[in-house]
């Protein structure tokens, strides 16, 4: 094994530092490979033997001298930590923005047919720089402007940054085909594309032999955050400019992508997230403020289960800035599609923009302004705790709160039956997806009960009065042991009182002026819940 150390020693009187690593000299790299140091300088092109593994250490800085690759024919393990990054970035960052040119980028990390078991690792890396916008026929050199995949086996990306990369095809940070790929916990920001993915570009073809395939094979992306990036849309003829935070096409049956928990802001493109995927399933994501149609569906033979999505605030030139959907297979339930525009040629109400002619697009249980026909689907505001003043990219959807306030008619007003839906446990911050007798519209649960269905007893009769009050209240009640709880409108508990005689007289002067929310349970069921309002 080959270990490649930098090595500072310190004394009390002066610092000697030996230089940072020069890999001019290496070429092809024939035997596991450790980089340790500081500073590794990329002088050339370096090439990762088949079967051979190359290790980066946390701390290491990878600054590449011009416009060179690492190319892996085996595996890379580049493992950094929360507190100590791997960092891939060019000396010279002149000339970056111009696409005549390959100047002020680096070549990438490309990894090639890899038929092992073996997984290769990202974690904790930043990618900055990375530009990969060659004229030459090879199609890595205009796919994948940090990393490019093709036809490898086990691919991991973790809590990595990839910030302003660029390609002149199709993924502008990361470009991934025919390979098994998780994407989790990421930020890509300030990445671009002139066609498709400006964040991430994902392939996945059908083999003409399908024995090739993969029962395993998983595409998840999960948890990532995606800012400000750009799938340049050049003509409206649907050639160029799609996908500007996430692209994903797939025509193979065996492969079920995941699109869960990811927050897409202030994007620009013709669509935001793109998809055509035979099977597909996209829920808990956050699609606001961005430039373009929030979720495009590409395909009318795609099977898609669209679940518990906000999308919200999106301007577009064309269709709707909410959703445009092709596949007559695909299931709409428990989103908040609301306050999206359009220009071009709809009117700018519509929300949902369907191509198919068929029968099977389920869209029930979503909360859409102006309303659409389904069933359980309300046009009711759905009081966000602090949105965005208005659409498109002159806001900043990342500094809003979409999660929903207690009188929220979103809460508790999803589909009745989950069952078949393959929903979550958990909310996109993790909190129990259920919480209640019903699931709640878009990408949070609220986790307060305020407004739940209360469980009918006979013979309890239950009041509380005066209401409006001001200095104090009262609650009237047969039941004992039972619990009082007062709610403000940003669902905090104010207070909790026990109910242990037949009226109870609470102290309300400590709190200010407003509207609250009160609930009463008996042995954890709701048996009454309403509104107070304090003069």
């Amino acid at each position: 094994m080959k270990i490649y150390k930098f090595i500072s020693i310190i004394f009390f009187i002066t610092n000697i530092q030996l230089p940072a690593q020069d890999m001019q000299e290496v070429d092809c790299i024939k035997s596991d490979t450790i980089y340790y140091s500081d500073t590794i300088l990329i002088n050339n092109d370096i090439m990762i033997d088949s079967n051979q593994l190359l290790v980066i250490e946390p701390g290491c800085f990878v600054e590449f001298q011009g416009h060179y690759e690492i190319k892996i024919n085996g595996a890379i393990k580049a493992i950094g930590s929360v507190s100590d990054s791997i960092f891939f970035t060019i000396n010279d960052t002149t000339l970056f923005s111009d696409t005549s040119t390959v100047a002020g980028g680096w070549k990438g990390i490309n990894l090639w047919n890899r038929n092992s078991n073996d997984t290769s690792v990202f974690k904790y890396c930043s990618f900055k720089y990375g530009k990969s916008v060659s004229k030459s026929n090879a199609n890595k050199d205009s796919k994948g402007g940090a990393i490019y995949i093709n036809n490898y086996s086990n691919i991991l990306v973790s809590n990595c940054t990839f910030n302003k990369n660029m390609a002149k095809e199709a993924g502008g940070g990361l470009y991934c085909c025919e390979t098994s790929i998780i994407i989790t916990d990421n930020n890509f920001i300030h990445n671009r594309t002139f066609l498709a993915g400006g964040g991430i570009e994902i392939i996945y073809e059908d083999f003409s032999d399908e024995t090739q395939t993969n029962n395993d094979d998983v595409i998840v992306i999960s948890d990532n955050l995606f800012q400000y990036n750009k799938a340049y849309q050049s003509n409206l003829d649907f050639t160029g400019g799609y996908g500007a935070a996430i692209s994903v096409c797939t025509s193979l049956s065996l492969i079920n992508v995941k699109i869960i928990n990811n927050k897409l802001f202030n994007n620009y493109s013709l669509s935001i997230l793109y998809e055509s995927c035979y099977y597909n399933t996209i829920e808990n994501n956050i699609i606001c403020n961005n430039y373009g149609i929030g979720y495009y569906n590409g395909h009318t033979a795609t099977y898609g289960n669209f679940l518990n999505n906000t999308v919200c605030n999106n301007y577009s030139f064309f269709y709707t800035g909410g959703l445009t959907i092709h596949s007559n297979h695909c299931k709409v339930k428990n989103n908040i599609v609301w306050n999206n525009d359009g220009y071009f040629y709809w009117e700018d109400t519509l929300q949902i923009y369907y191509w198919g002619h068929g029968v099977g697009l389920e869209v029930d249980y979503n909360c859409l302004n102006y309303g659409y026909e389904g069933e359980g689907n309300i046009d009711s505001l759905p009081m966000f705790v602090n949105p965005t003043a208005g659409s498109g990219l002159a806001f900043n959807g990342a500094d809003a709160d979409w999660s929903l306030l207690v009188e929220s008619p979103c809460i508790n007003t999803g589909t009745p039956d989950t069952s078949g839906l393959f929903l979550p446990d958990y909310d996109i911050e993790g909190n129990p997806r259920i919480c209640g007798f019903r699931i709640d519209m878009g990408a949070y649960e609220n986790q307060v009960f305020a407004l739940t269905k209360p469980v009918l007893q006979e013979n309890i009769f239950t009041t509380v009065y005066p209401n409006p009050g001001q200095n104090s209240l009262f609650i009237k009640t047969k039941l004992k042991n039972s619990t009082f709880e007062l709610i403000d409108f940003t669902g905090k508990i104010i207070f909790n009182k026990s109910l242990n005689s037949f009226t109870k007289q609470i102290n309300t002067s400590n709190i200010p002026s407003g509207m609250y929310f009160y609930r009463i349970h008996d042995n954890e069921k709701i048996i009454e819940s309403g509104k107070w309002v304090k003069r």
